[in-house]
Protein backbone atom coordinates (compact mmCIF):
# COMPACT_ATOMS: atom_id res chain seq x y z
CA UNK A 1 0.00 0.00 0.00
CA UNK A 2 2.86 2.35 0.81
CA UNK A 3 4.49 1.69 -2.55
CA UNK A 4 1.24 2.55 -4.31
CA UNK A 5 0.97 5.79 -2.33
CA UNK A 6 4.56 6.64 -3.24
CA UNK A 7 3.72 5.99 -6.89
CA UNK A 8 0.75 8.36 -6.71
CA UNK A 9 2.77 11.06 -4.96
CA UNK A 10 5.69 10.62 -7.36
CA UNK A 11 3.38 10.81 -10.36
CA UNK A 12 1.75 14.01 -9.14
CA UNK A 13 5.10 15.63 -8.31
CA UNK A 14 6.50 14.58 -11.69
CA UNK A 15 3.56 16.04 -13.60
CA UNK A 16 3.81 19.27 -11.61
CA UNK A 17 7.55 19.55 -12.24
CA UNK A 18 7.08 18.84 -15.94
CA UNK A 19 4.44 21.57 -16.23
CA UNK A 20 6.62 24.04 -14.32
CA UNK A 21 9.71 23.20 -16.38
CA UNK A 22 7.89 23.59 -19.68
CA UNK A 23 6.44 26.91 -18.51
CA UNK A 24 9.87 28.12 -17.39
CA UNK A 25 11.56 27.04 -20.61
CA UNK A 26 8.98 28.91 -22.68
CA UNK A 27 10.00 32.19 -21.01
CA UNK A 28 13.73 31.79 -21.61
CA UNK A 29 14.94 34.13 -24.37
CA UNK A 30 17.28 31.66 -26.08
CA UNK A 31 14.76 28.82 -26.32
CA UNK A 32 13.06 30.46 -29.28
CA UNK A 33 16.38 30.50 -31.09
CA UNK A 34 17.15 26.87 -30.28
CA UNK A 35 13.78 25.15 -30.51
CA UNK A 36 11.58 27.61 -32.32
CA UNK A 37 8.31 28.77 -30.77
CA UNK A 38 7.90 26.84 -27.50
CA UNK A 39 5.61 29.33 -25.81
CA UNK A 40 2.53 27.29 -26.65
CA UNK A 41 4.03 23.93 -25.59
CA UNK A 42 1.79 22.56 -22.82
CA UNK A 43 1.82 19.23 -21.02
CA UNK A 44 -1.34 17.72 -22.46
CA UNK A 45 -3.84 15.95 -20.20
CA UNK A 46 -3.35 12.74 -22.18
CA UNK A 47 0.42 12.76 -21.59
CA UNK A 48 -0.14 13.62 -17.92
CA UNK A 49 -2.62 10.74 -17.54
CA UNK A 50 -0.31 8.24 -19.24
CA UNK A 51 2.72 9.22 -17.16
CA UNK A 52 0.65 9.19 -13.97
CA UNK A 53 -0.61 5.70 -14.83
CA UNK A 54 2.95 4.52 -15.44
CA UNK A 55 4.09 5.95 -12.08
CA UNK A 56 1.22 4.26 -10.21
CA UNK A 57 1.85 0.99 -12.06
CA UNK A 58 5.56 1.08 -11.20
CA UNK A 59 4.70 1.77 -7.55
CA UNK A 60 2.31 -1.17 -7.48
CA UNK A 61 4.84 -3.46 -9.19
CA UNK A 62 7.59 -2.40 -6.78
CA UNK A 63 5.36 -3.16 -3.80
CA UNK A 64 4.10 -6.48 -5.15
CA UNK A 65 7.38 -8.41 -4.82
CA UNK A 66 7.94 -7.72 -1.08
CA UNK A 67 4.23 -8.16 -0.33
CA UNK A 68 4.14 -11.52 -2.08
CA UNK A 69 7.27 -12.62 -0.21
CA UNK A 70 5.69 -11.64 3.09
CA UNK A 71 2.49 -13.43 2.14
CA UNK A 72 4.33 -16.70 1.43
CA UNK A 73 6.57 -16.55 4.52
CA UNK A 74 5.71 -18.53 7.61
CA UNK A 75 5.11 -16.47 10.70
CA UNK A 76 7.19 -18.76 12.88
CA UNK A 77 10.19 -18.50 10.54
CA UNK A 78 9.89 -14.74 10.47
CA UNK A 79 9.77 -14.58 14.29
CA UNK A 80 12.88 -16.76 14.57
CA UNK A 81 14.89 -14.34 12.43
CA UNK A 82 13.66 -11.23 14.22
Amino acid sequence: MEALALGVIGGLVGIGLAQATVGYMARLPFMGFILGNVSGLPVSPLVAAITFSIAVGLGAAAGFVPAFGAYRARITDMLRHA
